[in-house]
């Protein structure tokens, strides 16, 4: 009879298991879907970069980030499919990446608008992996935001060097 009683209990602490199991998923699921999104977007935008601009730091920054977010893409990839997660398709990545991408304000150089783009870009995901190193439920995932928190922080610090070069 003991046990009967008890199963109530044991019921509930499954349930607040899967539910906090549930609530764990979903959050690295939100989190791998904004990172491939903001990686696959600075990728594209430092391509254009690449393309538009005439100044040896813009392209020095623009092929950094190319090579940096190529190789993060590449580690949330393989931890994707460590961790069961499904990542956006491309046609839904360019979809939502077209969404982000804008020119630069009235009167703004090429140059200064991308470099304000992307402190902006960048202040974002330094808070993005900021918090997912908090908020994590699983070591991997932790880990990864761990070691490329510091890569969105560099990036972050080299890209208000260029917008104040390019602001003047």
């Amino acid at each position: 009879m003991p046990a009967l009683r008890s199963t109530p209990l044991a019921l509930a602490c499954l349930l607040g298991l899967a539910a906090f199991t549930s609530t764990g998923a979903a959050r690295a699921d939100a989190f791998f879907d904004q990172v491939a999104v903001a990686n696959a977007a600075e990728i594209q935008a430092a391509q254009n970069a690449l393309a538009k601009t005439s100044f040896d730091d813009t392209r020095t920054f623009a092929q950094r980030l190319i090579d940096d977010h190529t190789a993060l893409g590449q580690q949330l990839t393989a931890l994707a499919a460590q961790q069961h997660i499904d990542l956006p398709d491309q046609a839904t990545l360019d979809a939502r990446v077209a969404k982000l991408q804008s020119a630069p304000a009235k009167g703004m150089s090429f140059d200064a608008g991308y470099a304000d783009a992307q402190v902006k870009a960048h202040e974002d995901a330094v808070k993005l992996f900021e918090n997912e190193v908090q908020a994590a439920t699983t070591p991997e995932i932790k880990a990864f935001a761990e070691q490329n928190a510091p890569m969105m922080q560099h990036h972050l610090q080299m890209a208000k060097r260029l917008a104040k070069t390019h602001r003047k």
